[in-house]
């Protein structure tokens, strides 16, 4: 039965299987961490076993003892993974929001800033985003949607870049978009506004001001002059801009 097996070794690995794997995606995960040497007879293993499109996303314990039909089986049952709830408050930056992650021991926190910024979503609201060249600076920066989430320890990071996305996504109604076109505004336009607003109030009743004041200057070709804007290429910064920063034009 163990006629398609790496070897004898039984050390135990942990497989973390993505949401819709496909049977190649699985194939080459497992043999990338030297659990087959066969890619396509794991393949037909699995077409044969009636394993395509059942395979379980989480965790899976497997060793390169195992047969090719072992493992179909395996990775095709239910798994009982870990989950954390994780809180993302108003205001989050997206640098913040990987270190959170990070200490739930969601994602690491390279992988999540990695993905965060070069992945192509395929949002309605992204459809008409310009894509960013600098990975300095964050495209998605702004779209994390702020709430609490559940998360399974361990995750793909791209995934848990999904869900927050997904639920940003699912809260733009026609209306707003409708509002956006009468305006003659990009959604990125307004969750830049948002954002400096965001940052700028000590409470809700300062709002409605900053909103006015932002979109005054904007209308005039003024220079913001918000500290907000000014200090968010320097996230490890602490208190108020420096004669340095504040001549930079960045």
């Amino acid at each position: 039965k163990d006629m398609y097996a790496v070897d004898k070794d039984t050390t135990e690995k942990i497989i973390n299987v993505p949401e819709n794997a496909t049977t190649d995606q699985i194939a080459q995960m497992l043999y990338e961490e030297d659990i087959i040497r066969i890619p396509r007879m794991y393949r037909l293993v699995s077409k044969l076993n009636g394993s395509d499109g059942k395979y379980v996303a989480g965790e899976h314990v497997v060793s390169a003892s195992m047969s090719y039909e072992t493992l179909t089986s395996t990775l095709t049952k239910p798994v009982k993974a870990e989950t954390v709830r994780v809180t993302f408050p108003e205001g989050i930056t997206m640098l913040d929001a990987a270190k959170l992650l990070e200490e739930n021991k969601v994602c690491e926190a390279s992988r999540f800033i990695y993905f965060f910024n070069i992945a192509d979503y395929n949002y309605d609201i992204f459809k008409k985003m310009p894509k960013s060249s600098d990975l300095k600076f964050y495209q998605h920066e702004g779209y994390l949607f702020p709430d609490t989430y559940e998360f399974y320890v361990g995750m793909q990071a791209s995934s848990a870049i999904n869900k927050m996305l997904d639920n940003f996504n699912r809260k733009i109604t026609e209306d707003m978009q409708a509002r956006l076109d009468e305006l003659g505004m990009s959604l990125g336009e307004i969750v830049n506004a948002a954002s400096l607003i965001e940052k700028e109030a000590a409470n809700d009743s300062e709002r409605p001001v900053i909103a006015s004041v932002i979109y005054n200057r904007l209308n005039y070709d003024m220079p913001l002059g918000i500290d907000a804007a000014v200090l968010y290429p320097y996230p490890e910064h602490e208190g108020a801009p420096t004669a340095e920063m504040l001549a930079k034009d960045d």
